[in-house]
C-alpha cells in the first residue's frame, strides 16, 4: 500500500517547499554567478549523478543576505518539477565575499520512469521568507536558473532494491518534487539481485525530525559483517557510498542488507500534537547498487 506523507513537516521538507513556491526579490541583483558541472551528460531513471556546484563572487558584489538555500530542480521539458535537492550552501551566505568561489559537490538522484525529453538542471537562492534573489545567469523566469541539461537513458540491469522487514509502508509527498521514503523501523531489512561482482551500495537517508533529544546511531550490515556505521543529528540527510567485495555479497542470487538505528523514537513522544505513534527510526529515500563500483 502506497500511503500519503502525514508526520509533522520536517526542517528539510519546509526547505524544498519555499524553494518550489518561491517570491521574487525586489532587492538589486546579486554580483554572484550560479554554475554547475555534471559528470555525465546522460544518466537512466534511479542513477546518482555527482554535481559540482560554484557561486563566483563577482569583485563588485555587496554583502549577500544571510541564511539563503540553494534550490535545486529537476525539470522536464515541460516545466514540470520531478526531484528537488534544496541544501544549505558550502559556506553560509553571509561570509560570502568578493572574488570568492563558493565550490563544492553533491549528489542528484535521477528519478524513475522518465521519457526521452531532456531533463534541465535550474538553480537559485531563496531566504527564509522564501524569497528568491536576483543573480547572474540564465533566468527562466522568477530567478531560476538553468544551469545544466541531461538526457535521459534507457532503464538499465541495476538491482532495485526491495523494503521488505522492518520498514513503514511507502510515503509520498504531494507536488514538491521530493523524492518518496520509507520510515525505517530499528531495524530494517533491504533486499536485491546480487551482481556477483565488487560492487557500491548507494545510500540517502536522513533525520527531519528536529525535536529529537539526541543523535542516532545507524548500522549497515550483511550477516555479521558490518558495511558501514554513522551518525544521523536531527535535521540531518545523508548520501552513503558503501563498498561492498563480491565475498561478501556472497552466491545467492540475492542479497540483503540490515539497517539498524539506535535509538528509535516516537512522533507523538516528541511532537506536541502529533497523532503518530509508529516507532520510527531513520528515513531512506533512495537504496541503489553500482556495480562496479563508481
Amino acid at each position: 500500500m502506497r500511503a500519503r506523507a502525514h508526520i509533522i513537516l520536517p526542517c528539510l521538507f519546509l526547505l524544498v517547499t519555499a524553494g518550489c513556491s518561491p517570491r521574487s526579490s525586489t532587492a538589486p541583483q546579486a554580483a554572484v554567478t550560479p554554475t554547475v558541472s555534471l559528470d555525465r551528460t546522460a544518466a537512466a531513471g534511479g542513477q546518482v549523478v555527482d554535481a559540482r556546484y560554484q557561486f563566483t563572487v563577482g569583485p563588485d558584489a555587496s554583502p549577500l543576505p544571510p541564511d539563503q538555500t540553494v534550490f535545486v530542480h529537476l525539470l522536464d521539458e515541460d516545466g514540470e518539477l520531478l526531484w528537488a535537492g534544496d541544501h544549505r550552501p558550502a559556506v553560509p551566505s553571509e561570509q560570502w565575499k568578493s572574488s570568492q568561489q563558493i565550490v563544492y559537490e553533491r549528489p542528484i538522484v535521477i528519478p524513475r520512469g522518465l521519457g526521452t525529453s531532456p531533463l534541465y538542471l535550474h538553480i537559485g537562492l531563496y531566504g527564509p521568507s522564501g524569497a528568491r534573489l536576483a543573480l547572474r545567469g540564465e533566468d527562466t523566469g522568477n530567478h531560476s536558473y538553468r544551469v545544466a541539461m541531461l538526457q535521459p537513458l534507457p532503464p538499465g540491469a541495476e538491482p532495485q532494491a526491495a523494503f521488505t522487514e522492518g520498514w513503514h509502508d511507502v510515503e509520498i509527498p504531494d507536488n514538491t518534487g521530493v523524492s518518496e521514503w520509507h520510515w525505517s523501523q530499528q531495524r530494517g531489512t533491504i533486499r536485491m539481485r546480487n551482481p556477483r561482482q565488487a560492487s557500491t551500495l548507494v545510500l540517502d537517508v536522513d533525520q527531519p525530525v528536529p525535536s529529537l533529544p539526541g543523535p542516532q546511531k545507524v548500522e549497515i550490515r550483511i550477516g555479521e559483517t558490518i558495511l558501514d556505521t554513522f551518525v544521523m543529528t536531527p535535521g540531518q540527510r545523508e548520501l552513503r557510498r558503501v563498498p561492498i567485495s563480491a565475498a561478501t555479497l556472497g552466491n545467492d542470487d540475492v542479497f540483503s542488507f540490515n539497517l539498524t538505528v539506535n535509538p528509535t523514537f516516537v512522533p507523538a513522544a516528541v511532537q506536541p500534537g502529533n497523532g503518530d505513534t509508529r516507532e520510527l527510526g531513520v528515513r531512506v529515500f533512495y537504496a541503489y547498487l553500482t556495480s562496479p563500483p563508481d
